[in-house]
């Protein structure tokens, strides 16, 4: 299939290296734009566009129906990679819901925009905080793609999502993606970020508008004259109809509105983000099918909410939706008269109808989109001065700036001139525990998880693996308050609880958690989980999470999800020396380094470093992380464990694991003191030889003590009083002997005793980020860039070298 021309010259812009913004209706191959330069870099034919566009490509989405939807298209095309080159091309999808890929491992992944920020951000949703640090070189080191961002929050994700993306200016290449921002706002972020706009002209926008899916399709708009209710619905059904409802609730109330008055012949669903996966996915597809193009059979009307609003491939008859923001209204349009030679109508109503069958006034009620309530009416204004008339994408562009021009130029000026959110961005990758609030930065897609339960202590083993709910915060707090007061009515022994992890100091054991329960609604506000009593909320497979209800528990709402997070198994450890473990590190090094080696020269170009520098840095990384295991008092507390448990020892030998297989040396191990540090230590005890190899000021020295002190926790800072044995450098020599000889005679120990570093200090060689790195300070930011690569090598590396160790 010949591409489009848009397509065309986004291909040019991104194999040359360049940034782009494209703008460009629903239904005109805009994911095709984004995903052919990087599909046909893996073909033999692309081989030279490989220096232009990474390994991996991460195409961020705001709805994670979004992503599963591209998931299972783009799947075909994986298979017949693997089968005409022959390699694992690996298509995942990373969401709240449906956690394939939390490490970002995948070749093509799907992703909300909250998992991609969130690991940018060195605080992933989806992961335990001790592995914070391993997913924000997947970010840096992909091609990544934003879909519908103008449907990111513009007072938190957006702007972190832009500043990120300045940050990694000529790094890391990128695509913005929309169909809807106003002319302002292009201008404005292409300025901001250095990158080229599609179309760019009038004759281009002329080019997608004459496309034959775009130019023989119609759909007309109207202002109802009556609020949305069952009749108006059915007065204006023609074969498919879609009703986008602002809130679960109203939706819920419409279909049953609906379903009440039986309409003979007319299919009637309900779709929305309060379903167990297995339910909301069984329905997804019937409308998949039943409004897929050229659908003629039957007559079908789908009661939704904005779980349906962008990217669907669906197409109606009659589309009815409630008030919203200009640009949100037109993404839904885009699921009428979508196909080439389709007639559609996008009924608007300025009122809805309510629960308790009040009429209520969008205008005035504008949640979910408190954000934008100032736009409600002059979108109500735009529309009815063009009631009945077919838009083109031209009239449509001309609504959106408008309508959102005042908006978009607000945030603009607060990008280029409120530091608060760069500032926030530093305290959040620094761990800073007192102003530590990603959700300040990142409108989490999922929100505030619930589950319904009956004995929440059972499930403390693994909390996040129960099938939950999204709620948004603020509507949270009104159903608790609501299931505190009713449960105390029916005087229930509990109502509402939340979840707490227990303090790790070390954060390197398994997580423990403990129930709360939640007197006030306040109590509730921001925790990761919450459980409900199912005397006051059940669950029903038609209608979804019923909030207003208890009933008959679905043991459905019981069974672990299908990611049973793997860093709770429990590993079964063998005896294993030092030079063994290093050597099966880096074997795993070597094989993993592939996918990075194009963003190492990325660095090395962009920060005037030799070349070969950053996988240099990376192969001392590795040969020397575990060198604080060479610690008088590591090795000793191997020795200590291993005689009580009646294992072999040598004492001409260092030992990087100790042998724990059998429940009895799990106690002994439980029982014993604690292990001594090793990390910072290690980075400590290797100093002078990274000063004398690298350079005792370059960035790359510290990019590389950061590295190994920080390869168990992301946050670790301080450390204990140690010594090296006296043997230490002979088995450093072992392995550089074979893996890095030509630095051998630079080997050097820290073989003195030293103290301890205060737990409330920061080791000065560590790393991180600071107002330097918004001073586009090169020497510091280089530093901390590579840092989150080299973590992130190493500590797979590490995973993998020490899974094959227990073989």
């Amino acid at each position: 299939m010949e591409l489009y021309p848009h397509q065309k010259r986004v291909f040019e812009l991104i194999t040359s290296g360049q940034n782009v913004i494209l703008q460009a209706p629903t239904g005109s191959g805009k994911t095709r734009s984004a995903l052919y330069p990087f599909v046909y870099s893996m073909l033999p034919e692309g081989t030279a566009f490989r220096k232009a566009i990474p390994p991996k490509c991460i195409y961020s989405v705001p709805m994670r129906v979004l992503a599963k939807q591209f998931k299972h298209e783009y799947e075909n095309i994986a298979r017949k990679l693997r089968a005409n080159l022959g390699t694992s091309f690996k298509v995942c999808i990373q969401t709240g819901e449906n956690p394939e890929d939390k490490q970002f491992k995948g070749d093509l992944i799907f992703a909300t925009i909250d998992q991609t920020l969130s690991s940018y951000l060195l605080a992933p949703y989806s992961l335990p905080k001790r592995l914070a640090n391993i997913n924000a070189a997947a970010v840096a080191g992909s091609y990544l793609v934003f879909d519908e961002f103008h449907l990111f929050d513009p007072d938190s994700t957006l702007l972190t999502t832009l500043h990120m993306l300045k940050r990694l200016s000529s790094i890391t290449p990128f695509i913005l993606m929309t169909a809807t921002f106003s002319q302002d706002m292009l201008e404005g972020l292409a300025q901001f970020l250095g990158a080229e706009i599609v179309p760019s002209n009038n004759d281009e926008l002329i080019q997608i508008e004459i496309l034959a899916n775009q130019a023989n399709k119609h759909r007309h708009y109207e202002i109802a004259q009556y609020p949305l209710n069952a009749k108006s619905i059915l007065d204006a059904h023609d074969r498919r109809s879609l009703v986008i409802c602002n809130t679960v609730d109203r939706a819920r109330y419409i279909y049953e509105q609906l379903t009440a008055l039986r309409p003979d012949g007319v299919t009637i669903r309900l779709l929305h983000s309060r379903y167990l996966a297995e339910d909301r996915n069984h329905t997804e597809e019937l409308i998949r099918t039943n409004f897929s193009k050229g659908q003629i059979e039957g007559s079908e009307i789908v009661v939704s909410t904005q779980a349906i609003e962008v990217g669907v491939d669906i197409t109606s008859q009659v589309l009815h939706t409630e008030l919203a923001p200009a640009n949100s209204i037109l993404q839904r349009a885009g699921r009428c008269a979508r196909y080439e030679g389709d007639r559609g109508r996008v009924i608007i109503y300025p009122e809805t109808t309510a629960p308790d069958e009040s009429v209520v006034d969008l205008v005035e009620n504008t949640a979910p989109y408190n954000s934008f309530s100032k736009i409600f009416q002059p979108t109500l204004d735009a529309f009815t001065e063009r009631q009945g008339q077919h838009l083109r994408f031209r009239d449509e562009q001309a609504i959106i700036s408008l309508v959102h021009g005042p908006l978009d130029r607000q945030v603009l000026q607060n990008l280029r001139g409120d530091n608060r959110i760069s500032e926030s961005m530093y305290w959040v990758m620094r761990g800073d525990s007192k102003r530590d609030n990603v959700s300040l930065l990142v409108r989490q897609v999922v929100q505030q998880q619930v589950i319904i339960h009956p004995e929440p202590n059972t499930v403390l083993e693994a909390p996040f693996s129960v099938p939950s709910f999204g709620f948004h915060p603020t509507t949270l707090q009104k159903y608790v308050k609501d299931w505190i007061e009713r449960g105390n009515q029916l005087n229930l022994d509990w109502c509402v609880q939340y979840l707490e992890e227990q303090e790790d100091p070390d954060q390197t054991n398994r997580p423990e958690y403990r129930w709360y329960e939640v007197n006030d609604a306040k109590e509730a506000w921001l925790q990761p989980l919450i459980v409900v009593n199912p005397a006051l909320a059940s669950y029903d497979s038609t209608l979804g999470f019923l909030v207003d209800r208890g009933g008959e528990w679905d043991q459905r709402l019981a069974m672990p999800q299908r990611d049973m997070p793997k860093e709770r198994l429990a590993f079964n450890y063998h005896l294993e020396t030092y030079e063994r473990h290093i050597d099966l590190v880096y074997d795993a090094f070597q094989l993993e380094w592939g996918y990075y080696a194009s963003l190492a020269q990325r660095f090395e170009r962009r920060f005037g470093w030799e070349e070969g520098s950053v996988y240099k840095a990376a192969q001392l990384a590795v040969l020397l992380h575990d060198v604080g295991k060479l610690s008088v008092e590591w090795q000793g507390w191997v020795r200590d464990y291993q005689q009580k448990i009646g294992g072999d020892y040598d004492p001409e030998k260092a030992y990087a694991h100790t042998d724990l297989q059998t429940d009895e040396q799990r106690e002994i191990e439980r029982n014993m003191p604690r292990r001594p540090w090793h990390a910072v230590e290690g980075a400590v005890a290797v100093l002078p030889t990274l000063e004398t190899v690298l350079g005792d000021d370059h960035p790359l020295c510290y990019a590389v003590f950061s590295a190994i002190a920080r390869h168990h926790a992301p946050f670790s800072s301080s450390h204990q009083t140690f010594k090296l044995r006296s043997d230490a450098l002979e088995h450093v020599q072992v392995t550089f002997a074979k893996h890095m000889p030509n630095v051998m005679d630079q080997l050097v120990l820290w073989t003195k005793e030293t103290g301890g570093v205060n737990k409330k200090e920061t080791h000065p060689l560590i790393i991180h980020p600071d107002d330097r790195l918004e001073c586009c300070d090169k020497y510091y930011e280089g530093a901390f860039l590579v840092y989150e690569l080299l973590v992130r090598v190493l500590r797979h590396a590490d995973q993998i070298g020490t899974k094959n160790g227990m073989l």
